[in-house]
């Protein structure tokens, strides 16, 4: 069976030289110990069905492989998040596998694409998502503001009691009005239950978050919870 992020984690900090220009087979094959299955990390990339397409570290799980476009070689790279904007990863230059920032290798030209549930088509136990209820239907609401309905409101700046990068479903007939999205599969799940609900960006100054709340009976119990 793969390893688990915290037993890939472990075995990536362990090393300290190896791998030089293999950076699929260190993190697959070694901190994972997965069955090889590709020849180049965007290949896998490519291939993965679970791949969470992101450029936000804060949506990256600490264990999670992290994967990169390619740069000066059509093979793109690999390496395991350590969490803090930091990555244990290998260097074909060097020999060394060490961690480093990863904004040091965006300002080199490699772009981050995401990470994913599984290693060369093989699941990471303790990364494959959670049987999820199937929703209740969305409720829609006219109200005396306008024909506004359900929104997923992306949070731009930290305000309105919820932090930058939160996804908000604004669902007025709901108990809980204000309710924050924590993984990208509930917001997919949203998008699925009702196609076609409007995605609106809320900046501090933004009217979203105050029209929903004058839309919206008791709009003061549950503001800001998650």
């Amino acid at each position: 069976m793969v390893n688990t992020t915290s037993m890939a984690l472990a075995r990536a900090n362990g090393l300290a030289r190896g791998y030089g220009g293999l950076c699929l087979g260190f993190t697959s094959g070694y901190c994972y110990q997965a069955a090889p299955r590709f020849g180049s990390a965007i290949a896998a990339w490519n291939a993965s069905t679970t791949k969470v397409s992101t450029s936000n570290l804060a949506q990256v799980p600490v264990g999670a492989p992290i994967w990169f476009a390619p740069h000066g070689s059509p093979y793109g790279h690999v390496a395991i998040y350590a969490g803090n904007g930091l990555m244990r990863t290998t260097n074909s230059v060097t020999g060394r596998i060490h961690t480093d920032p990863v904004s040091k290798w965006q300002g080199w030209g490699y772009r981050l694409l995401g990470w994913t549930r599984d290693i060369e088509g093989q699941p990471i136990p303790n990364l494959q998502p959670t049987i999820t209820p199937t929703p209740a239907p969305i409720t829609t609401i006219t109200d005396t503001l306008g024909d506004d309905m359900a929104l997923l409101i992306n949070i731009r700046d930290n305000h309105a009691g919820y932090k930058k990068g939160d996804i908000i479903l604004w669902q007025p007939a709901a108990d809980i009005p204000f309710h924050h999205l924590p993984h990208p599969d509930a917001v997919n799940m949203v998008k699925q239950a009702m196609p076609g609900i409007r995605t609106v960006d809320s900046y501090a100054r933004a009217p979203w978050i105050v029209r929903a709340r004058q839309a919206t009976p008791g709009a003061a119990a549950g503001y800001g919870k998650r």
